[in-house]
């Protein structure tokens, strides 16, 4: 006999036997992107149940035609802090640079490549070296490690990998951290019990520079985004808006005929070239200056 343990929640419940209420106390103890998650994996369940003659011929699936969002409050997205100001971003960047963090200072590594690449913190904590190319400046993030890799391919859209074309600041970078983690299989190895560098770190070290409430690891993205989207050449956008999503592989109804339909790679070089040519500019605070288009 078969039976449903996809959850804790459901003990050894009979897989024929399964109701909506063995579903329900599991999704209102998660939040709103775990509950999609698994109102998803529930109906798959099912459908692989009846596919193997486990659930009965007669009767339908108990997720479906159910609308699970009807009985919990709006999914309401959390803005977290981040600095947008030009001159106050600068002055972040000034104490980053100086930052003393312990042993061989992992933790300013990473704080600064995050300035630079403006990819989620949870990509930084699990960068492998075997996914940096230095030579060609490129780092592919596979896509099982993408944020919205299940939802993506539930979708039936492109699984690509996700490329994330290197400044020449960053590849220095990236060299000076291989002569210290380059033969570990991370880039920023955790200490301990740790496996990896966490989120948390880097969240205290930016509590540490006084910035608690002001501007999170997470915030880089919304920095590198608003100050990106506000450039300017001649009146005109200097990026499009949807070139810079796809290069923060942000997945919206918006961006999704972008993502499939190319990767705007040569664009994309440009945008991250210019990005860390303005982060040197406002580190030595230049915010004022037209930075020079290096298209050219």
């Amino acid at each position: 006999m078969a039976f449903f343990e996809s959850s804790p929640g459901f003990g050894r419940v009979v897989i024929d036997r399964v109701e909506l209420g063995h579903l329900s106390p599991i999704l209102k103890a998660v939040n709103h992107p775990t509950r999609i998650r698994l109102i998803s994996a529930a109906g798959k369940i099912i459908s692989y149940a009846k596919a193997h003659g486990l659930w009965p011929k007669d009767r339908s699936s108990p997720f479906a035609d159910i609308d699970f969002a009807a009985g919990f409050a709006k999914h309401r997205e959390t803005h977290r802090p981040a600095i947008t100001d030009p001159v106050k971003f600068g002055q972040l960047l000034r104490k980053i640079e100086v930052y003393e963090g312990r042993g061989d200072n992992l933790t300013g590594y990473a704080l600064e490549l995050l300035a630079l690449t403006f990819v989620r913190p949870g990509t930084i904590a699990a960068a492998k070296w075997k996914h940096f190319n230095l030579r060609g400046a490129f780092w592919v993030v596979p896509f099982e490690g993408l944020k919205m890799a299940t939802e993506r391919s539930e979708a039936g859209k492109s699984e690509d990998d996700y490329v994330i074309p290197l400044s020449r600041q960053t590849v220095v970078l990236l060299r000076e951290l291989h002569k210290i983690t380059g033969d570990d299989e991370y880039l920023f190895p955790g200490r301990g019990d740790g496996r990896t560098i966490s989120e948390n770190t880097l969240n205290y070290a930016l509590h540490g520079l006084g910035y608690k409430g002001i501007h999170c690891a997470h915030g880089f993205r919304s920095s590198a985004s608003t100050m990106l989207n506000r450039e300017r050449v001649d009146g005109r956008r200097r990026f499009e808006r949807e070139l810079i999503e796809m290069q923060q592989d942000r997945l919206d109804a918006s961006t999704r005929a972008v993502y499939d339909r190319d990767d705007r790679l040569p664009e994309r070089v440009d945008l991250m070239q210019f990005w860390a040519d303005k982060i040197d500019a406002l580190r030595d605070d230049q915010s004022s200056v037209q930075l020079a288009d290096r298209r050219a």
